[in-house]
């Protein structure tokens, strides 16, 4: 996918939420996004299946988006939406209904005017997303920011100017990163493992700012609604 502008809509690039057969051997480069909601967005849940691994994102320029990057494993649309099947935060049995994203690479890419988050993740509690990195990534945040979902999730509140969100990650790698304008850490990260953030920075933030802030959170059973962090 190369050398588009998109407009509008509910995404520009998005890869799921069904992909059964699997998705794998993408590239997408050369765009630019402007009023796309949210900018690369990959979803998917249990009981859908399938792998999305080997995506390469680079040279890409966002402006006026909720979220530019998701990577999400708790979509809760569908005829299933609401099972606890899919929603539950403690771990079920792998099987081939479980979906898995990794070896997923994000470079030189600009967004300009983001409302809600610079980047949410979210692995399930029995498969986490791995094997992803940021290099190279120059967000801002809205001056007049609209709070709004960075991702369609259960248990989620609405978000504004937040950093990156992270939920159940392994080998996520952040090189070379700057946010600006945000609240809150610029990343926080849930029940990760093996995560690295080298040579970013927090930039024009109206108070002092965490740059890092992590933590152990245990898997919940019974409360669709309950906050995670």
């Amino acid at each position: 996918i190369t050398n588009c502008t998109m407009v509008h809509g509910h995404g520009a690039v998005v890869l799921g939420s069904e992909m059964s057969g699997d998705i794998r051997n993408v590239t997408i480069s050369n765009c630019v996004f402007k009023q796309t909601d949210r900018g690369i967005r990959l979803k998917s849940r249990r009981g859908r299946g399938g792998v999305v691994e080997d995506i390469r994102i680079s040279n890409i320029v966002m402006e006026d988006v909720i979220c530019p990057f998701i990577l999400k494993l708790y979509y809760f649309c569908g005829p299933r939406g609401k099972d606890k099947y899919v929603w539950g935060k403690h771990p079920y049995p792998v099987t081939e209904e479980t979906p898995c994203f990794r070896r997923i690479h994000f470079a030189n890419i600009t967004a300009r005017s983001v409302h809600a988050a610079a980047g949410f993740l979210y692995g399930l509690a029995e498969q986490y997303v791995a094997e992803i990195t940021f290099t190279d990534i120059d967000i801002s945040m809205a001056e007049e920011a609209v709070p709004g979902y960075p991702a369609m999730m259960a248990g989620i509140e609405k978000m504004q100017r937040r950093g990156f969100y992270l939920g159940n990650v392994r080998d996520v790698r952040f090189n070379r990163v700057t946010i600006e304008n945000h609240e809150g850490p610029a990343f926080y990260i849930e029940n990760g493992e093996k995560t690295e953030i080298k040579d970013c920075e927090s930039r024009n933030t109206k108070q002092s700012e965490k740059l890092v802030e992590q933590v152990t959170v245990a898997p919940s059973n019974d409360n669709m609604n309950g906050r995670t962090d």
